[in-house]
């Protein structure tokens, strides 16, 4: 029994000093270098890239969010071109912090529109589809993509103010009260 209770008290200092840590450690300021210590991402496999984005911290950030922009520059005329490709959210074993790996990117497709002046000009074009993802300044956002493809990302913000939906219940909808 005194064997039992020994383990028991063993284990809650060891919680309780595992949270207070957490909590010092929520309380440093992110940089480079000390996720890199702190947190194993693993290396990009043979032919990937692993980006990464430290975002600096916001007032509200659970009012922002961010854009996930992922694809390649190309030279183009003026069609539209697309690319199809895979998005995929993986967790990090034993630590619970999410990481994206892009995958089966395929070609740029393209309309086929006779562009009557020829010009072409620098296009960006990403994988379509890929949510917007929850702003955290305490944590990086780490994407693997293989070495031919860009990523960039936009910051979207809450405006403060709110509006307010008509009620509309007889009707046209096109019609305005």
């Amino acid at each position: 029994m005194k064997k039992n209770y020994i383990v028991a008290s063993a284990l809650c200092a060891l919680m309780l000093n595992t949270v207070a840590y957490a909590h010092n450690k929520s309380a440093t300021k992110l940089t480079k270098s000390s996720t890199e210590k702190a947190i194993p991402y693993p290396n990009p496999q043979e032919g990937f890239n692993r980006h990464v984005i430290y975002l600096p911290h916001l007032a509200n950030e659970q009012d922002a969010k961010v854009e996930l922009l992922i694809g390649k520059t190309i030279n183009s005329d003026c069609n539209q071109q697309m690319m199809a490709g895979t998005f995929v959210k993986k967790e990090l074993e034993g630590w619970g912090y999410d990481y994206f790996v892009v995958k089966n990117v395929g070609p740029v497709a393209s309309t086929l529109m006779a562009c009557p002046n020829h010009k072409k000009a620098e296009k960006f074009i990403t994988i379509n589809g890929i949510d917007l993802q929850r702003y955290n300044s305490q944590l990086p956002l780490v994407i693997y993509a293989p070495k031919d493809i860009e990523v960039k990302y936009r910051i979207w913000q809450a405006s403060e103010h709110i509006h307010t939906a008509v009620e509309h219940n007889k009707g046209n909808i096109a019609e305005k009260n």
